[in-house]
């Protein structure tokens, strides 16, 4: 199925695991509820796509297209979402625990309640994304741009911010406890519960 055209296609609860779907045209395409476990996604173009508690966990979906998708509470468990295109998403209450990230757009991206456990974002933009009460424990921030970001009531707990851009980040009641915050840029520590850092977190450029 690889680049097939399956725009505004049903496939409400489809099962797809480990199908080839790379570089497929799926806009607006409805798979909420489908397995797409393992599957491979890569380069494809979901944009409008309606994947609400669909299961892509382990699948591949290198550099692609989600732009104003609608995932709530899709698992995206150990996924690979490198590069990817998450603009405006709707990932509320998604599960993200140990999924790479890194370099993945994700400006304005609502992930309230987010599990997002040991996640990689390094590099990631997630310029003015809403992360309130997410679980953000173990996760890594390395070089990522978190301007503006909503962070209030969100667990950072052992997460690694260093080099993290936090100018304009509300972090407000979150829990920092051994979070890495050396070299963050224009981290503002009034509102933090439990700032108890590693050893190496208080670097010059966080103030």
């Amino acid at each position: 199925m690889e680049g097939s055209v399956l725009q505004r296609a049903n496939c409400k609860k489809a099962t797809l695991r480990e199908t080839t779907l790379q570089q497929a045209d799926l806009k607006e395409a409805g798979l909420a509820s489908a397995d797409l476990t393992r599957a491979n996604l890569t380069q494809a173009d979901l944009t409008k796509a309606n994947i609400e508690d669909a299961r892509l966990n382990e699948a591949q979906l290198v550099r692609a297209q989600l732009h104003e998708a609608k995932a709530a509470r899709a698992s995206f468990s150990s996924a690979t979402l490198t590069e990817a295109e998450l603009e405006g998403v709707d990932l509320q209450d998604a599960d993200f625990r140990d999924a790479n990230l890194a370099r993945a757009v994700l400006r304005v991206a609502d992930l309230k309640n987010a599990d997002l456990r040991r996640a990689n974002f390094e590099g990631a933009d997630l310029q003015g994304s809403y992360l309130r009460g997410a679980d953000l424990q173990g996760a890594s921030f390395k070089e990522a741009n978190l301007h503006a970001a909503d962070l209030q009531g969100s667990n950072l707990q052992g997460a690694d911010l260093s080099g993290a851009d936090l100018s304009g980040a509300d972090l407000r009641e979150a829990t920092c406890t051994r979070a890495q915050l050396d070299q963050a840029r224009n981290a503002n520590p009034e509102g933090i519960q439990d700032l108890s850092t590693s050893d190496s977190s208080t670097g010059n450029n966080a103030t």
